[in-house]
């Protein structure tokens, strides 16, 4: 399984990088994009985006998810 649905948050978590790379290039971002992606949740996906684009704003509503977010993206900053 690529995903797993949270309990209690009513989201879906990406597990494997294949899934999350496929997602990516599915998009088809390109160097040059600006990429706005609501609901970050942990930041797995918004990490790939990251490095397939110029920039990523990430908007996260939900402030249980802002700590393991802002781990995540710390390479990005």
């Amino acid at each position: 399984m690529d995903y797993v649905r949270a309990k209690g948050l009513d989201r879906t978590f990406w597990l494997t990088k294949n899934a999350l790379r496929k997602i990516v290039n599915a998009a088809d971002i390109r160097e040059s994009d600006i990429i706005l992606e609501i609901g970050p949740g942990l930041g797995s996906l918004t990490r790939h985006l990251a490095a397939a684009a110029r920039q990523v704003i990430a908007v996260e509503l939900d402030d249980r998810l802002l700590p393991a977010l802002h781990e995540t993206l710390a390479p990005f900053d």
